[in-house]
């Protein structure tokens, strides 16, 4: 799930009814969502009207009424990091045109091993300056994605170390057989900005830490090596970048290459899935008063996606039901 975007319940149809209904398997979903993430609701509709039902302490299914709020968007610290690794493989391993997903597979975890395992070594730096362990995380809070993030920084000596653990071969063969001319080094740029939203303004930007950590390599990095494209004939691997869509003053960072063909490869069916089900949301939208605060909030998502889905091949169809939607909620 893109970050930024979580869970607060479910949405369905039920467009050949001329009457809105709660149905038990529509109840079973909402109750089993409930017991997950509280206070869950339950959007159905005909086409035409919209009712919200949610699970009440006696567990029963109960229509809601809803009023609509512009929501408050919490202030966050824009993280980075750009470090660049060398990764030796095995020649037997590159020749093999069919190991690629396992090399990728064993990159990512040596990877988070490292990193998990150095991570107390890390620091954090902003233009170029080194940050001291005794700042407040509020010195740094923003709601601008293009302001200068902070930098994850890894000493050199422990990335020296990294770099020496990452060698990848060949279970099949006993290291007294393997030569140093036996593997081919594969360079790679870890380099990505991220999010993390911060309600607690007095404490200290280490005190985010393990937070940054887990966001990382629990989110990003692995994403990133998994969508990335391993080409073995030339030893190059091709990590997407971020893109970052402004959601009501949320950011959902997706995965994309400025490359319609790499995009082709690997990321362009799930992004446009994820497309298609915002603008299907948005078009709920025309039975909402709307502030003007809402309006641009949405006239501003249905911009970056524009932009955003010129490196795609659905870019033109995507584009079209944007001008419509645009037309429809008078934006």
């Amino acid at each position: 799930m893109p970050q930024g975007i979580g869970p607060i319940g479910i949405y369905h149809s039920h467009p050949a009814s001329s009457k809105i209904f709660h149905s038990h398997t529509d109840d079973n979903t909402l109750i089993s969502l409930s017991n997950q993430f509280e206070n869950c609701i339950s959007i159905v509709t005909n086409g035409e009207d919209i009712n919200f039902y949610q699970i009440s302490n006696e567990k029963n299914t109960v229509e809601i009424k809803v009023e609509y709020e512009e929501p408050e968007v919490s202030d966050f610290i824009l993280v980075a990091i750009d470090e660049k690794f060398e990764v030796r493989i095995s020649n037997d391993l590159i020749k093999d045109f069919n190991s690629s997903n396992y090399i990728k597979i064993k990159i990512q975890n040596m990877l988070i091993e490292n990193f998990q395992s150095h991570w107390k070594d890390f620091g954090f730096s902003k233009n170029n300056l080194n940050i001291m362990e005794n700042a407040k995380v509020k010195k740094f809070l923003t709601n601008d994605i293009t302001e200068e993030p902070i930098y994850i920084k890894i000493p050199q000596i422990t990335k020296e170390i990294i770099n020496n653990s990452l060698i990848l071969k060949n279970q099949d063969r006993n290291d007294e057989f393997i030569e140093k001319n036996d593997f081919t080094p594969l360079n790679l740029t870890i380099k990505s900005n991220f999010l993390i939203y911060i309600i607690d303004l007095n404490r200290k930007l280490y005190d985010f830490k393990n937070k940054i950590r887990a966001e990382f390599l629990g989110n990003v990095l692995p994403h990133k090596l998994h969508a990335s494209i391993l080409d073995l004939r030339s030893c190059k691997m091709s990590i997407p970048e971020d893109y970052f869509l402004n959601y009501f003053g949320f950011f959902i960072r997706l995965l994309s290459f400025n490359d319609k063909k790499l995009n082709e490869l690997t990321v362009s069916e799930s992004n446009y899935e994820f497309s298609v089900k915002i603008l299907s949301s948005f078009e709920l939208f025309n039975k909402i008063k709307q502030s003007k605060k809402i309006k641009a909030y949405l006239a501003q998502y249905l911009s970056d996606l524009v932009s955003f889905s010129l490196y795609y091949n659905w870019g033109d169809n995507i584009n079209k039901r944007i001008n419509l939607l645009r037309i429809d909620l008078n934006l």
